[in-house]
């Protein structure tokens, strides 16, 4: 599959997370709406590779165990939570180990 690998993919993904993490949370909203794609991309990446036959279900479970903490990250503003962005860091960041 050609453009970046997965591994440089989930850590944009990180960075991204990141860079949501580093913000008050009454501006992290948009942040958090960008690693969210950004994690959706790698994760349909890697559902392609499966179909393809690569083995990568164990990387796709960590992904869309990820994408499901960033997704339930609560708004409005005042109840934001960043353990779950936290969490879903930390998933990512063992994608290439």
């Amino acid at each position: 599959m050609s453009g970046p690998s997965v591994e440089a993919q989930a850590a944009v993904a990180v960075q991204l997370i990141d860079e949501a993490l580093r913000k008050p949370p009454a501006e992290a909203r948009e942040e958090v709406d960008v690693a969210e794609r950004a994690v959706v991309v790698l994760r349909d990446r890697l559902i392609d590779e499966l179909r393809a036959g690569a083995d990568r279900r164990a990387l796709l479970d960590r992904v869309n165990a990820a994408l499901s903490l960033i997704a339930g990250v609560e708004y409005p503003v005042a109840k934001f939570q960043r353990r779950p962005l936290e969490q879903a860091r930390d998933l990512l960041l063992g994608l290439g180990a």
